[in-house]
């Protein structure tokens, strides 16, 4: 997540640039991170969400006197909620890469007849020693 603060695009991460005295509320420095971390990441075949750092539980936290991590009653929650309210260039609404799915159903049937015909070999070489 970012901070709500002026500056946390330089350094994110800093949980202790909140409690720098004069540090001024940016909450729109805030969103802009958040939207640029989207374009950055949504069109990424890997990217299908990600948990942002501080949402909480409480509806009524943040704000725009707020200078903490959490996104929520702040611009950067519209943000949020633009890029989560459609599906990513990459997620089709039915069942995805159904080739993959069936290609792994079958390895998995080889493989099982595979051990299954080992067993069976084996058992046979068993039998006839005794």
């Amino acid at each position: 997540g970012y901070l709500s603060t002026d500056g946390t695009n330089t350094a994110p991460s800093n949980y202790r640039l909140q409690n720098e005295v004069g540090r001024l509320i940016d909450l729109q420095e805030q969103a802009d991170c958040y939207e640029a971390a989207f374009q950055a990441l949504w069109d990424k075949s890997w990217f299908c969400g990600m948990y942002w750092w501080s949402w909480q539980t409480n509806p009524d936290v943040g704000g725009s006197e707020n200078g903490d991590y959490t996104p929520q009653n702040k611009p950067a929650q519209g943000v949020l909620t633009h890029w989560y309210s459609f599906n990513a260039p990459h997620v089709s609404e039915g069942i995805e890469d159904t080739g993959l799915v069936i290609y792994g159903l079958f390895a998995v049937i080889v493989l099982e007849s595979t051990a299954l015909a080992i067993l069976i070999l084996r058992k046979r070489k068993l039998q006839q020693r005794t």
